[in-house]
Protein backbone atom coordinates (compact mmCIF):
# COMPACT_ATOMS: atom_id res chain seq x y z
CA UNK A 1 0.00 0.00 0.00
CA UNK A 2 2.84 2.35 0.93
CA UNK A 3 4.59 1.44 -2.30
CA UNK A 4 1.50 2.36 -4.31
CA UNK A 5 1.31 5.77 -2.61
CA UNK A 6 4.95 6.38 -3.40
CA UNK A 7 4.36 5.56 -7.08
CA UNK A 8 1.37 7.90 -7.18
CA UNK A 9 3.41 10.69 -5.64
CA UNK A 10 6.13 10.17 -8.24
CA UNK A 11 3.59 10.18 -11.02
CA UNK A 12 1.99 13.38 -9.74
CA UNK A 13 5.41 14.97 -9.35
CA UNK A 14 6.37 13.96 -12.89
CA UNK A 15 3.04 15.19 -14.20
CA UNK A 16 3.50 18.49 -12.40
CA UNK A 17 7.02 18.81 -13.76
CA UNK A 18 5.71 18.05 -17.25
CA UNK A 19 3.04 20.70 -16.94
CA UNK A 20 5.62 23.19 -15.71
CA UNK A 21 7.94 22.34 -18.59
CA UNK A 22 5.04 22.62 -21.04
CA UNK A 23 4.04 26.00 -19.60
CA UNK A 24 7.60 27.26 -19.89
CA UNK A 25 7.80 26.05 -23.50
CA UNK A 26 4.47 27.73 -24.26
CA UNK A 27 5.68 30.97 -22.73
CA UNK A 28 8.93 30.72 -24.68
CA UNK A 29 7.03 30.08 -27.92
CA UNK A 30 4.66 32.98 -27.27
CA UNK A 31 7.65 35.20 -26.56
CA UNK A 32 9.32 34.21 -29.81
CA UNK A 33 6.10 34.80 -31.72
CA UNK A 34 5.78 38.21 -30.08
CA UNK A 35 9.33 39.11 -31.05
CA UNK A 36 8.72 37.95 -34.63
CA UNK A 37 5.56 40.06 -34.83
CA UNK A 38 7.39 43.16 -33.62
CA UNK A 39 10.23 42.51 -36.07
CA UNK A 40 7.70 42.26 -38.92
CA UNK A 41 6.01 45.47 -37.76
CA UNK A 42 9.39 47.20 -37.65
CA UNK A 43 10.30 45.99 -41.16
CA UNK A 44 6.91 47.11 -42.49
CA UNK A 45 7.31 50.54 -40.90
CA UNK A 46 10.81 50.83 -42.37
CA UNK A 47 9.52 49.90 -45.83
CA UNK A 48 6.78 52.53 -45.56
CA UNK A 49 9.31 55.18 -44.52
CA UNK A 50 11.67 54.21 -47.36
CA UNK A 51 8.80 54.27 -49.86
CA UNK A 52 7.75 57.75 -48.74
CA UNK A 53 11.37 58.94 -48.82
CA UNK A 54 11.98 57.56 -52.31
CA UNK A 55 8.70 59.00 -53.59
CA UNK A 56 9.48 62.42 -52.18
CA UNK A 57 13.02 62.21 -53.53
CA UNK A 58 11.78 61.27 -57.02
CA UNK A 59 8.85 63.70 -57.19
CA UNK A 60 9.31 67.40 -56.54
CA UNK A 61 7.85 70.76 -57.48
CA UNK A 62 9.84 73.50 -59.14
CA UNK A 63 8.50 76.80 -60.50
CA UNK A 64 4.93 75.55 -60.03
CA UNK A 65 5.60 72.41 -62.09
CA UNK A 66 5.66 68.88 -60.66
CA UNK A 67 8.61 66.87 -61.93
CA UNK A 68 9.24 63.17 -61.55
CA UNK A 69 12.69 61.63 -61.72
CA UNK A 70 12.63 58.53 -63.93
CA UNK A 71 15.49 56.14 -64.62
CA UNK A 72 15.86 54.21 -67.86
CA UNK A 73 19.00 52.24 -67.13
CA UNK A 74 21.81 54.79 -67.07
CA UNK A 75 19.60 57.50 -68.57
CA UNK A 76 17.82 59.74 -66.06
CA UNK A 77 14.99 62.02 -67.12
CA UNK A 78 13.02 64.64 -65.23
CA UNK A 79 9.49 64.43 -66.60
CA UNK A 80 6.51 66.73 -66.17
CA UNK A 81 2.98 67.13 -67.50
CA UNK A 82 2.43 70.72 -68.63
CA UNK A 83 -1.19 71.95 -68.76
CA UNK A 84 -2.45 73.28 -72.09
CA UNK A 85 -5.18 75.92 -72.33
CA UNK A 86 -7.19 77.09 -75.30
CA UNK A 87 -7.59 80.78 -76.17
CA UNK A 88 -10.51 80.98 -73.77
CA UNK A 89 -8.36 79.77 -70.88
CA UNK A 90 -10.02 76.34 -70.70
CA UNK A 91 -7.82 73.36 -69.89
CA UNK A 92 -7.67 71.07 -72.92
CA UNK A 93 -5.06 68.56 -71.79
CA UNK A 94 -1.45 68.05 -70.83
CA UNK A 95 1.77 67.89 -72.82
CA UNK A 96 4.66 65.74 -71.52
CA UNK A 97 8.13 67.23 -71.34
CA UNK A 98 11.42 65.59 -70.42
CA UNK A 99 14.55 67.27 -69.12
CA UNK A 100 17.97 65.66 -69.09
CA UNK A 101 19.03 67.95 -66.25
CA UNK A 102 17.43 68.47 -62.87
CA UNK A 103 15.53 71.76 -63.35
CA UNK A 104 16.56 72.82 -59.86
CA UNK A 105 20.19 72.74 -61.02
CA UNK A 106 19.53 75.10 -63.94
CA UNK A 107 18.78 78.20 -61.90
CA UNK A 108 22.44 79.18 -61.78
CA UNK A 109 22.34 80.02 -65.50
CA UNK A 110 21.70 83.77 -65.79
CA UNK A 111 18.78 85.09 -67.84
CA UNK A 112 19.03 88.65 -69.12
CA UNK A 113 15.62 89.33 -70.62
CA UNK A 114 13.33 92.33 -70.36
CA UNK A 115 9.85 91.09 -69.51
CA UNK A 116 8.60 87.84 -71.00
CA UNK A 117 9.99 85.71 -73.79
CA UNK A 118 7.64 86.47 -76.70
CA UNK A 119 6.81 84.57 -79.85
CA UNK A 120 5.19 86.41 -82.74
CA UNK A 121 1.74 85.05 -83.56
CA UNK A 122 1.45 83.25 -86.88
CA UNK A 123 5.18 83.39 -87.61
CA UNK A 124 7.92 80.80 -87.63
CA UNK A 125 10.52 80.44 -84.90
CA UNK A 126 13.98 80.27 -86.43
CA UNK A 127 16.62 78.43 -84.42
CA UNK A 128 19.74 79.89 -85.98
CA UNK A 129 23.07 78.38 -85.02
CA UNK A 130 26.61 79.50 -85.61
CA UNK A 131 28.13 76.71 -87.76
CA UNK A 132 31.51 77.38 -86.17
CA UNK A 133 30.33 77.09 -82.56
CA UNK A 134 32.00 74.61 -80.23
CA UNK A 135 31.32 71.04 -81.38
CA UNK A 136 29.99 68.96 -78.48
CA UNK A 137 28.57 65.48 -78.12
CA UNK A 138 25.16 66.82 -77.06
CA UNK A 139 24.72 69.41 -79.82
CA UNK A 140 22.39 67.24 -81.88
CA UNK A 141 20.39 66.12 -78.82
CA UNK A 142 19.93 69.70 -77.60
CA UNK A 143 18.72 70.87 -81.03
CA UNK A 144 16.31 67.95 -81.36
CA UNK A 145 14.83 68.49 -77.89
CA UNK A 146 14.42 72.22 -78.55
CA UNK A 147 12.59 71.46 -81.79
CA UNK A 148 10.26 69.03 -79.99
CA UNK A 149 9.62 71.65 -77.31
CA UNK A 150 8.56 74.26 -79.87
CA UNK A 151 6.38 71.74 -81.71
CA UNK A 152 4.61 70.77 -78.47
CA UNK A 153 4.03 74.47 -77.81
CA UNK A 154 2.28 74.77 -81.16
CA UNK A 155 5.12 76.73 -82.78
CA UNK A 156 6.65 76.04 -86.18
CA UNK A 157 10.41 75.90 -85.68
CA UNK A 158 12.88 76.08 -88.57
CA UNK A 159 16.64 75.53 -88.62
CA UNK A 160 18.89 78.34 -89.83
CA UNK A 161 22.52 79.53 -89.87
CA UNK A 162 23.95 82.83 -88.69
CA UNK A 163 26.60 82.68 -91.44
CA UNK A 164 25.21 83.62 -94.88
CA UNK A 165 27.74 81.69 -96.98
CA UNK A 166 27.43 78.50 -94.96
CA UNK A 167 23.65 78.84 -94.89
CA UNK A 168 23.56 78.96 -98.70
CA UNK A 169 25.92 75.99 -98.95
CA UNK A 170 23.73 73.98 -96.54
CA UNK A 171 20.51 75.07 -98.18
CA UNK A 172 19.24 76.67 -94.98
CA UNK A 173 17.83 80.14 -94.26
CA UNK A 174 20.23 82.84 -93.16
CA UNK A 175 18.81 84.39 -89.99
CA UNK A 176 20.17 86.86 -87.46
CA UNK A 177 18.57 89.27 -85.00
CA UNK A 178 18.09 91.74 -87.87
CA UNK A 179 15.27 89.45 -89.05
CA UNK A 180 13.40 89.50 -85.73
CA UNK A 181 10.88 92.14 -86.82
CA UNK A 182 8.95 89.50 -88.74
CA UNK A 183 9.94 86.31 -86.93
CA UNK A 184 11.14 85.14 -83.54
CA UNK A 185 14.85 84.31 -83.73
CA UNK A 186 16.71 82.02 -81.32
CA UNK A 187 20.47 82.33 -81.86
CA UNK A 188 22.59 79.51 -80.47
CA UNK A 189 26.35 79.87 -80.13
CA UNK A 190 29.19 78.95 -77.80
CA UNK A 191 30.82 81.67 -75.74
CA UNK A 192 32.65 82.59 -72.53
CA UNK A 193 29.57 82.04 -70.32
CA UNK A 194 26.47 79.86 -70.35
CA UNK A 195 23.59 82.36 -70.37
CA UNK A 196 20.27 83.39 -71.93
CA UNK A 197 20.22 86.95 -73.29
CA UNK A 198 17.73 89.09 -75.17
CA UNK A 199 19.70 90.80 -77.93
CA UNK A 200 16.79 92.52 -79.72
CA UNK A 201 13.00 92.52 -79.86
CA UNK A 202 11.91 88.92 -80.49
CA UNK A 203 15.52 87.75 -80.61
CA UNK A 204 17.13 85.65 -77.87
CA UNK A 205 20.65 84.29 -77.64
CA UNK A 206 21.30 80.92 -76.00
CA UNK A 207 25.00 80.83 -75.28
CA UNK A 208 26.82 77.80 -73.87
CA UNK A 209 30.28 77.30 -72.46
CA UNK A 210 32.22 74.11 -71.81
CA UNK A 211 29.69 72.05 -73.83
CA UNK A 212 26.77 72.98 -71.55
CA UNK A 213 24.47 73.25 -74.56
CA UNK A 214 21.81 70.93 -73.13
CA UNK A 215 21.77 72.85 -69.85
CA UNK A 216 21.50 76.14 -71.76
CA UNK A 217 18.63 75.07 -74.03
CA UNK A 218 16.76 73.46 -71.12
CA UNK A 219 17.17 76.65 -69.08
CA UNK A 220 15.50 78.52 -71.94
CA UNK A 221 12.68 75.96 -72.05
CA UNK A 222 12.24 76.20 -68.29
CA UNK A 223 11.96 80.00 -68.50
CA UNK A 224 9.19 79.66 -71.11
CA UNK A 225 7.39 77.11 -68.93
CA UNK A 226 7.66 79.36 -65.89
CA UNK A 227 5.96 82.16 -67.83
CA UNK A 228 3.25 79.75 -68.95
CA UNK A 229 2.54 78.52 -65.42
CA UNK A 230 2.58 82.07 -64.01
CA UNK A 231 -0.07 83.14 -66.53
CA UNK A 232 -2.25 80.19 -65.56
CA UNK A 233 -1.95 80.70 -61.82
CA UNK A 234 -2.41 84.49 -62.04
CA UNK A 235 -5.66 83.90 -63.85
Amino acid sequence: MAKKKTVNKKMKKAEKAGKTEKTEKTKSTEKQVGIAVWVMVGILALLIILTIFLFQNRTFEHSGITFKKISYGKIILYSAQVPVLDRGGVLTGYVPIDFRNDPRDLTDIPINIEGDIKFLDGSKVYVSINPEMEACEDNGLAMANLGIFFADAGLEAKSAFTNKTQAEEAGLPYKTCFDSLLSTIIVIDSGPQTAITQTANNCYAITYNNCEITRATERFQLAVLEQHINKITSG
